[in-house]
């Protein structure tokens, strides 16, 4: 079964004593809660740590909470972490300017505890459904490699690397023999077996880095950033052979 993955808040306030508050919430939820007392470092650790959300004050000397999201939202690596203002400044002006600014949403202080705890439970739930249908986009229904769609969408960022960067890129593709007379003579189930079968060696073998697809039908692919042509296929003649072993 897999492990719920472990959800990162990051709080950004001057205030010490509500620095100490939102950590007590956010750790009786069962969230790990990332602290920083002012802007620049707030900004360093969402650089860092990649939060799931940011709690932002606005109220903050030098650079306030407005700057320090314009910032975060300007910056590749945490435009897309939601952002939930947390401040005292609670006029109708105020929390259109932070919405305006690509907030996902406003809580006045001081606030309710279970009000907060619910506005961040919706935020991370938004999250969740988000990554569940991004899996199922991407992933093989049948054998749970990744699809074609995303084969290519990796490869795409692979070869761009090595273009920048220089290096090697491999790809294995091979295809089942025969598996026409598989589902002919033993039935569609059966060759859906066989099909979970291969996907099942191909992910028990394959490098950390690798990334092994489905590319269609009986056909699988096998990405191998870095990694030189003459052991490319020192590799992909070990695989056949486990995986003609397996029949």
């Amino acid at each position: 079964m897999q492990q719920k993955k472990q959800r990162k808040i990051l709080v950004i306030d001057d205030s010490q004593p509500n620095l100490i508050l939102l950590r007590a919430h956010l750790n009786n939820m069962g969230l790990v809660a990332l602290l920083a007392d002012n802007a620049v470092d707030g900004i360093s650790i969402a650089r860092e740590q990649k939060p799931d959300v940011i709690l932002l004050d606005v109220m903050m000397p030098n650079i306030d909470g407005f700057e320090t999201c314009r910032r975060l939202k300007a910056d590749v690596r945490t435009s897309s972490i939601p952002i939930i203002f947390v401040s005292a400044k609670d006029q109708a002006e105020d929390k259109i300017s932070g919405l305006k600014l690509g907030a996902i949403d406003y809580v006045a202080k001081p606030f309710n505890r279970g009000e907060l705890q619910a506005r961040i439970g919706i935020v991370l739930q938004m999250m969740e459904l988000q990554e569940r249908l991004l899996l199922l986009a991407n992933t093989d229904e049948l054998t749970g490699l990744a699809n074609r769609r995303h084969f290519f969408q990796l490869l795409d960022r692979e070869l761009l690397q090595a273009k920048i960067r220089g290096g090697y890129i491999a790809v294995m593709m091979f295809d089942v023999d025969h598996f026409k007379n598989i589902n002919d003579t033993y039935g569609h189930l059966a060759g859906d077996k066989v099909l979970r079968q291969v996907a099942k060696i191909l992910s028990e073998n394959i490098y950390p880095m690798d990334m092994a697809a489905r590319y269609g039908g009986e056909e699988f692919v096998v990405l191998m950033p870095g990694m030189p042509v003459e052991i490319a296929t020192q590799r992909a003649q070990k695989l056949i052979s486990i995986i003609d072993k397996s029949r």
